[in-house]
Order: structure tokens, then C-alpha cells, then sequence
């Protein structure tokens, strides 16, 4: 029965380490991935792609909504003189 006693407990209280101090790791560990992505650039460059690819979608529409129009009243002008 000795022997089934270790099998019992959790793998910290096996490794002899209490579970205050595996969640103290934890926010540890935590807190230096968010300081990080905190201190990296990577959050500000992705910001600024997205307003670029909002800007090239905005001009796109408006070019697309531009020449439709325009191919529209040439259509109208040919069906008008044909018939």
C-alpha cells in the first residue's frame, strides 16, 4: 500500500513543490510574456498594415464605384441612340 501512496498525490506535491509556488511561476511567466509583446514591435506594425489594407480597400471601392458608374451611363448612351 506504501507504494501506491506516491501515485496519489499531484505531480507538485510529488516534486515536493507547494502549489503557491507553481501559481507565483505562473504569473510570473505571466507577466513577462505580456511585457514582451509590451516591449516588441510587433503589435504597432500589425496596427499600422491593418489602417494601410482599410485605406487600399477604401480607394479600391471608390475606383470600382467610379468607373462603374461611368461604364453605366455609356451603356445608357449607346442603348438610347441604338433603339
Amino acid at each position: 500500500m506504501a507504494v501506491a501512496l506516491p501515485m496519489l498525490l499531484s505531480e507538485p506535491e510529488r516534486l515536493g513543490i507547494q502549489k503557491q509556488t507553481i501559481k507565483e511561476i505562473e504569473r510570473e511567466t505571466t507577466m513577462n510574456l505580456i511585457k514582451k509583446f509590451l516591449a516588441s514591435e510587433d503589435g504597432p506594425t500589425a496596427v499600422e498594415y491593418a489602417v494601410m489594407l482599410a485605406l487600399i480597400v477604401v480607394v479600391c471601392i471608390g475606383t470600382i464605384t467610379n468607373i462603374g458608374t461611368k461604364v453605366n451611363a455609356s451603356f445608357n448612351t449607346v442603348t438610347s441612340k441604338t433603339f
